[in-house]
């Protein structure tokens, strides 16, 4: 490898991108459109800091007489099993005629359980892996696993949270409408099942959410006591 050759893959794209030396064009640089844009690299991408939800994908609009660039969220055309339309700046917005389908999340009047069990029926193959993931994946900050409880048979959500359908692509590349929990408080996890417990006491947890008042010079402290369902 000559010393321009290394200069060129080592330094040029200013460690964002992928330096490539041509005998007749010297150096050029492959960046990540996701990341960075410009001739050597070094200019952030507008994907960089622009949230596209729902399995969409950014992508850079040029205007050339600005001589600027933008980004686009360019949304999924349509989901497996349920026909969706996804639109939205940030392809935020999901719309379904199949109102009453069990295969739609998050419907009033039924529960995370029953759809899981019609979901399962109709994926296969390495899609059922990402199903079953989604299922493991609810475990409480005490180690109980949610499926050896019943608040999933009754509804979708721990501690109040609200219930969300999203977007996701799965292994095959395939993308399905699943559920997803939109948390109060200091909760978290898909199904807001992890609450910031500190103590217990028999059938209650606590969320302890610290605030500290700077201004004031001391720290005030906010019990938000929630029932395990």
């Amino acid at each position: 490898m000559t010393e321009e050759e290394q200069s060129c893959e080592e330094d040029y794209c200013s460690s964002h991108g992928r330096g490539q030396y041509d005998s007749e064009n010297g150096c050029s640089c492959v960046c990540d459109p996701q990341e960075w844009i410009g001739e050597r690299c070094d200019i952030r991408s507008p994907c960089a800091s622009y949230s596209c939800m729902n399995s969409s994908n950014c992508t850079l609009k040029e205007h050339p007489k600005e001589k600027a660039v933008e980004a686009v969220c360019v949304c999924p055309e349509n989901t497996e099993f349920i026909k969706t339309t996804i639109s939205g700046e940030h392809c935020e917005k999901i719309e379904t005629s199949e109102e009453q389908s069990l295969l739609i999340p998050c419907l009033e009047g039924h529960n995370y359980r029953r759809w899981y069990d019609e979901f399962q029926i109709l994926l296969i193959g390495k899609d059922l892996k990402n199903l079953e993931e989604i299922d493991q994946s609810c475990v409480k900050i005490d180690g109980t696993r949610c499926q050896s409880e019943d608040v999933l048979r009754k509804g979708w959500c721990y501690h109040g949270g609200v219930c969300h359908g999203r977007v996701e692509t799965f292994e095959s590349g395939k993308q399905y409408l699943v559920p997803f929990c939109e948390c109060k408080d200091a909760d978290s996890g898909r199904f807001c099942e992890v609450c910031q417990v500190l103590f217990f006491q028999k059938n209650i947890s606590a969320c302890i959410v610290y605030v500290k008042e700077l201004a004031r010079g001391r720290t005030a402290v906010q019990t938000l006591a929630t029932r395990f369902t």
